[in-house]
Order: structure tokens, then sequence, then C-alpha cells
């Protein structure tokens, strides 16, 4: 079977962050992936909803058999697995895990459940850093811009630090 690169981002604001973190990455290699790289770890303030509590976020690559959507259920299973509920119809609120596909492979794919490459990329800088630190030239398949470029235009504001 083929093996298709992917790129995801997991972000936290509750509990003990780096802790969950961890646990996501542990996991994520229980999928039987290859070739893992992780980027640093940035802080930011949360985006598109008020909160105090800061995030953590950070972008794994590697290679998976699986299909999107395969993939996709066993990443929430992840997140439920370590306590996630959604209780905003939003989706922004206060999470202890947030795992998000951002790319799969160059694939464009618009479902219901399932929207890659994920469509904000672009707007966010904590995403745009943390996926630079791995593949700054990567290609974004819709905007045809590097990640590079997009982090240079990116008309996100918010402070990003790197941990």
């Amino acid at each position: 079977m083929k093996k298709t690169l992917v790129f995801v981002l997991l972000g936290t604001n509750l509990g003990k962050r780096k802790e969950n973190l961890r646990y996501a990455i542990i996991e994520i290699e229980k999928l039987h992936i290859s070739s893992l790289r992780i980027s640093s770890i940035y802080k930011s303030e949360p985006w598109g909803f008020e909160s105090e509590n800061y995030f953590l976020n950070q972008c794994l690559s590697f290679y998976t058999e699986l299909n999107p959507e395969e993939l996709l259920i066993c990443l929430k299973e992840i997140e439920v697995s370590i306590g996630r509920t959604k209780t905003s119809d939003s989706g922004y609120e206060d999470r202890i895990l947030d795992i998000d596909i951002l790319f799969f492979g160059s694939r464009i794919i618009n479902l219901e459940q399932l929207v890659i490459p994920h469509p904000r990329i672009a707007e966010r800088r904590f995403t745009l850093q943390a996926v630079a630190d791995l593949a700054s030239d990567l290609i974004h398949p819709v905007h045809r811009k590097s990640i590079a470029d997009l982090l240079n235009i990116c008309p996100d504001n918010s402070i990003v630090i790197k941990l």
C-alpha cells in the first residue's frame, strides 16, 4: 500500500499542556506511521475566541498507509481518550487536546466532516510557524505558495512564542 506524507497540528490549552502533547505523539506513533518528525512547541493566545488559557501547539509530519477518513477517525479517538469533549457549536473553545489534519500529501478534500488542506492554515501564524519548522518549502496545494511565503504574508499579528 502507498504511504502518504501527512502534517497534523496538535493544540492544547487545558490541563498539563506539555503532557497532553506528549500523550498525543505517543498515541499517534501507535498508528503504524513512519518517519515521524516533530516541530518545536509554540505558545500562542487563543484564536477565534476569548480565553485566559494560552495554547501550546506542535506540528507533526509522518507517513501513513491510512486514508484520510481512517486517519481522522483515529485522531478523534485519541482526542476522546484523553478527555476531549465538545461543548461549542462554533468549534472554538478551551480544549484538552485538538488534532487537526493540515495536509494529506497534495490532496484537496472537501467533505462535510473533513476539509484538507485545513481551511484556515494561511490565517493562523501559530500553525504556519509550526509547519515551517518541518517543511518551510512545502507548497500549499490551494494557495500555491510555500509555507514560508504564507508565513511572510500572514494577516495574523498574534504573538507566537517558541518554547
